[in-house]
Parts: structure tokens; C-alpha cells; sequence
């Protein structure tokens, strides 16, 4: 039994995409406490790799395939995973095309543009705080109420605002019941 995570997106080059690596902490110690038999799988790229010991220090389930494994194994790994959590990023398009359950945690970006939860929303979740700039990104007509250029965001707290209990309880309602 594991659960995959992508704590990175965008080359780390969209802050607006990136929840807070002590949050991702907390939810993995969270998870350890909960679901002391799940394991973690931590992808992404070499732009992660600077993270892998605080993630895989917070729990002891975590294993860290940043940066080790090849695009072409990333769908068979997150097929076989119960649930992926990450930003707005390539490997929950993975996710969703595979049909593996979902969170996605949404700073600036526009889901109606990418969100798998338009296909099923009881296993694609989002999760999102709205704010009146929403949203900040998008292909196309961008709001540019606070600034022209999403990285120039002066708080990103779209993003910052949502917390580890917001996604631990999505997580927790997803999971398998004797899981835990």
C-alpha cells in the first residue's frame, strides 16, 4: 500500500504552484501517525532533489524516488499508488490519465483548465482557496488585479493559506478504511 506526491511543480520556477515544504512535512507526519502501514513515494525531478531528506525524515515510510526514475516508468508506478498528491504539475496529468484518486493543491493556476475533477469529482479532489485575484495564471486572460506577472505575487497566500488539516482530511477520506 502506498500513496504517491509530487511536493515540487514547474522546475520550481512557479511559486504559485509550490505548497510550503514544512507543510508537506507536517503531512507526512501526520500520515506516519494515522496510517503508520502506508508508504510514501516522493517523486520528481532533479529541482527536488534538495528536499528529499526533510521529506523522508518526517516519516519513516517515505521513499524517495526524485530524480531516479525515467518519464517512461512514472505511469505504471502512479497507477499502482491509492492516491497522488500534488500542484498543478505534469505527473497529476499522469494521475488523472491513469485513473489513480487525486488531490490537488491549487495556488494561482485555473483547474477548469486542467482539473481531473471534472471527470470524476468523488476521487479528483481540489482543493483551492479562491481568492478575489484568482486566477493569478491561465493561458489565457490572466486577472492581473495585483500584479502582471504571477511570480511577482507579493504573498502567494492562495497557495499558503491552504493548510496541512485541509488536505490531511481529503486524504483521510479517500483512504481504503482498514488502513489505518
Amino acid at each position: 500500500n502506498y500513496i504517491t506526491i509530487q511536493p515540487g511543480a514547474g522546475n520550481n520556477l512557479t511559486p504559485w504552484k509550490i505548497w510550503e515544504l514544512n507543510k508537506w512535512i507536517k503531512l507526512l507526519e501526520k500520515i506516519s501517525v494515522t496510517f503508520p502501514r502506508l508508504n510514501i513515494v516522493i517523486l520528481g525531478d532533479v529541482f527536488d532533489k534538495d528536499i528529499t531528506h526533510y521529506l523522508t525524515a518526517a516519516n519513516k515510510n517515505a521513499i524517495s524516488l526524485i530524480d531516479q526514475t525515467g518519464l517512461e516508468e512514472l505511469p505504471y508506478i502512479i497507477s499502482k499508488s491509492l492516491l497522488h498528491i500534488g500542484g498543478d504539475s505534469g505527473l497529476m496529468h499522469v494521475a488523472g490519465a491513469v485513473e489513480t484518486k487525486t488531490i490537488t493543491i491549487v495556488g494561482g493556476s485555473d483547474p477548469q483548465i486542467f482539473g481531473w475533477h471534472k471527470i470524476d469529482d468523488s476521487i479528483h479532489k481540489i482543493i483551492q482557496h479562491k481568492l478575489s485575484c484568482h486566477p493569478c495564471y491561465r493561458h489565457y486572460l490572466p486577472n492581473q488585479s495585483r500584479t502582471s506577472d504571477p511570480k511577482n505575487c507579493p504573498d502567494f497566500k492562495c497557495i499558503k493559506g491552504i493548510s496541512v488539516e485541509e488536505v490531511f482530511r481529503v486524504l483521510s477520506d479517500l483512504m481504503p478504511p482498514d488502513l489505518a
